[in-house]
């Protein structure tokens, strides 16, 4: 019994590192492609806030790719809670950008958003201090 069962593991271990290696071609031929192209792109999506129903914009910058992976410059603010929030080299799937939901922007939009943000918060600070 011992011995069947020592066959049956090495031969679960052989399928999965096949299937690992099938999984890993099919990355390369569908999702690197992708995430390279989107490398230098700037995209925006809009939620709503229980304020009034208010669109608040979640921004992003693909910085650069490593297979499948994304790594991102992000910021948003949520008015609702009073928060605001900005991430920087975070890692994404490609297939997050799948969603027909984000709308590309130009950089020139990307960093004018991010200035007025940045203004905001120190005009708010100003008011503090």
């Amino acid at each position: 019994m011992s011995e069947l069962i020592d066959n049956l593991r090495k031969l679960c271990n052989e399928h999965e590192k096949h299937i690992i290696e099938l999984r890993d071609k099919i990355s390369d031929i569908e999702y690197v492609p992708r995430a390279k192209a989107l490398v230098g792109k700037c995209f925006k999506f809009a939620s709503s806030t229980g304020l009034n129903n208010r669109k608040c914009w979640t921004y992003k910058k693909v910085i650069r790719s490593k297979r499948e992976r994304l790594f991102v410059d992000s910021f948003h603010e949520d008015p609702y809670y009073s928060k605001i929030e900005f991430h920087y080299g975070e890692s994404e799937s490609v297939l997050y950008f799948a969603n027909r939901s984000w709308t590309e922007i130009s950089e020139k939009e990307f960093l004018k958003a991010h200035q007025k943000l940045i203004n905001k918060i120190i005009k708010n600070g100003k008011k503090r201090g």
